[in-house]
């Protein structure tokens, strides 16, 4: 769905109001959404859809996708950055913090979202209630709190800081792909730049991001290469099923439940990976120590 042109507004900045759209949606009996008429109607973002771009839907071949491996950019970068950022599989949590609580909270009906077909050029899911998670306030908070307690357990002060760093980068990635579903505290205005209705844009910037957080956990890294290799295919090939599968068309508790098991491989993955390589600086170190 497009955010209306207002030139007193910047971009990616959506009203509290409801924005004029130009189709509706009629729906059947079960959640589906069935046909599209090009009429103009009033939707609000928090209640039941009743418009679809359905024509641009129609004739986009560009499957749906959604931020997901980019996100482990800089979980990457951190451990890249400094012998004392906290393990890869704990980085790996912290960046996806924001969506495992999502999810959870979406199981318990404390935060939802919906499938609306055509929504957006990349993406179905109608994310318009997520205070909690998606906020820039709430990630910081999600960010600060894990930080705290990375901290306590390794009393490692810069281990809490990149910890917190990464979590709340979550929220800044989301910033350029996003419909205006974001906010800043949980308020009605809502933000984001919407780079997923450019799909020529947002497929490559989720490959650079990834590719370049290998790198240089690679460049910054000694160990067997084997692991990370296992890691970043397994990584694109779940990025590959969420760009090319079918798509869902209607809300059900599989979504949630197969996003926090993909989560959860990933993440197990990377704690393997971090146990067979070591900082390029703390493996230095280690070894001017065993020719003492």
């Amino acid at each position: 769905m497009a955010v209306p042109k207002t030139a007193a507004l910047p971009l990616g900045y959506a009203p509290a109001g409801p924005p004029p759209i130009a189709a509706t949606a009629t729906k059947k009996r079960g959640g589906r959404i069935g046909a599209c008429s090009a009429v103009s109607a009033p939707a609000r973002s928090d209640s039941e859809p009743t418009a679809l771009d359905c024509d641009r839907f129609s004739r986009d071949p560009v499957p749906a996708t959604t931020m997901y491996i980019g996100h482990f950019a800089p979980a990457l970068a951190a451990s890249a950055a400094t012998p004392d950022a906290p393990r890869l599989g704990t980085l790996f949590v912290a960046a996806q913090l924001v969506d495992l609580a999502f999810f959870a909270f979406v199981i318990m009906g404390v935060e939802n979202m919906r499938v609306v077909p055509g929504i957006i050029a990349m993406n179905p899911m109608d994310l318009y209630h997520m205070p909690y998670t998606h906020s820039l306030l709430g990630a910081t908070l999600w960010g600060l709190g894990f930080g705290l307690a990375v901290l306590a357990v390794t009393r490692n002060l810069t281990a809490g800081i990149w910890a917190a760093v990464v979590v709340a980068s979550h929220w800044l990635l989301d910033l350029l792909v996003h419909r205006p579903d974001l906010t800043l505290d949980g308020g009605p205005q809502k933000l984001g730049l919407g780079l997923w209705d450019y799909p020529l844009l947002a497929i490559p910037l989720e490959l650079a991001l990834i590719g370049l957080g290998f790198w240089l956990f690679l460049r910054n890294s000694r160990g067997p290469v084997g692991p990370p290799l296992i890691l970043v295919a397994v990584m694109l090939l779940f990025q590959a099923v969420n760009w090319f599968a079918p798509q869902p068309e209607e809300m059900s508790i599989a979504l949630p439940l197969v996003a926090l098991l993909s989560y959860a491989i990933l993440v197990a993955l990377a704690r393997w990976v971090g146990t067979t390589r070591r900082h390029r600086r703390a493996a230095g170190l280690a070894m001017a120590r065993y020719r003492r």
